[in-house]
């Protein structure tokens, strides 16, 4: 297309919209579906399976179409704004799924121009393989991403999957879980910690010693472990954590992570 061609797209929102889906996303969604490959029906099918609602039958089967376009125009303005991204997420199954002649990735065409309205309406999710993620700023997406491909080539397996699951707990629809988040995220920095010092029982707290940081890190380090227990890891009923403080924490963690494997050289050289 001319636009990417020449390198051509809308001004970009700050990723602020987390609670909510603007009209023009409501519409996008069923358009790039069936841009791609699904039909009225398929499209209607999906949204009222979704909805929990029964399609409407109708008498004059010759204009079915055009009853099928105004009956989904008006599930999706409708429907409270967290459906949109379930049913974002169903229409790619079934895209990913379908049977097509000739290359078959509508699914993902589907995800990457979805992901173009997301940015452009300021909306603070993404799609990563058929799953609605939290997107945040840039530096938090390049720390997330960078963190967990560094955990996953330094063959760390249970960091890497605490660290996904604080990315799936600050994405949890309608309600981000960002207690769950902060806990998990520190739980990997935690199990990176536990693998280059070679110290299975003692936690992150007591681990900071053993990791040998530079001054003033060490002690950075060691202020995020505390803010983090009290915050999140002990449950207090007085915690007022918010999406922002919990986001900022799970990019942290997942950069000390980074830092701690470049500078031991060798995540598994302890045992």
């Amino acid at each position: 297309m001319f636009s990417e061609r020449h390198g051509f797209t809308a001004a970009e929102n700050g990723a602020v919209i987390l609670h909510g889906a603007p009209a023009e996303l409501r519409q996008a969604v069923a358009v790039l579906a069936m841009r791609f490959g699904l039909s009225f029906s398929e499209v209607r099918t999906i949204v009222c399976d979704e909805l929990v609602v029964l399609p409407q039958s109708y008498r004059d089967k010759t204009v079915e179409s055009s009853y099928f376009h105004d009956e989904i125009v008006r599930h999706l303005h409708d429907c409270r704004w967290f459906k949109i991204y379930d049913i974002a997420e169903a229409l790619y199954a079934r895209l990913e799924k379908k049977v097509y002649v000739g290359p078959s990735a509508h699914h993902r065409s589907f995800e990457k121009k979805l992901n173009v309205v997301f940015r452009e309406q300021g909306v603070g999710w993404r799609m990563i393989d058929g799953k609605i993620q939290y997107r945040g700023s840039d530096t938090f997406e390049r720390v997330a991403e960078s963190s967990m491909r560094v955990l996953g080539q330094a063959g760390l397996p249970n960091a890497q999957k605490e660290l996904r699951e604080a990315i799936a707990d600050i994405s949890r629809r309608p309600d981000p879980d960002v207690t769950g988040a902060v806990h998990h995220a520190m739980s990997a920095l935690e199990a990176t910690a536990r693998q280059v010092t070679g110290q299975r029982k003692p936690n992150l707290g007591r681990l900071i010693g053993f990791l040998k940081l530079r001054p003033p890190l060490d002690k950075a380090v060691d202020k995020l472990w505390g803010f983090a227990s009290n915050e999140a890891r002990h449950g207090s009923e007085e915690s007022s954590l918010n999406m922002t403080e919990a986001a900022l924490i799970v990019a942290v963690a997942g950069a000390v992570c980074e830092y701690i494997i470049a500078t031991t050289g060798d995540a598994g050289g302890h045992g």
